[in-house]
């Protein structure tokens, strides 16, 4: 599976096994750019294994969506 997958196999089980491997980017990439808290519906795009959606829940979101 790395062999298909290439250097993209080894983010994706990162994400997966670690819940702070990229909690802490998320969270500084959401006050740079000021986004608002009481926003609570987001989309993960592009969400691939879904880890992404478990950090913006852990970040504020009540509702998250994956496209």
């Amino acid at each position: 599976m790395a062999l298909r997958k290439g250097r993209f196999f080894r983010d994706e089980v990162d994400r997966s096994e670690n819940p702070n491997y990229l909690q802490r980017k998320i969270e500084i990439l959401l006050k740079e750019l000021a986004f608002p808290s009481q926003i609570k519906k987001w989309l993960d795009f592009g969400c691939g294994a879904g880890a992404s959606t478990l950090i913006f829940l852990r970040c504020g979101a009540t509702d998250v969506n994956g496209g």
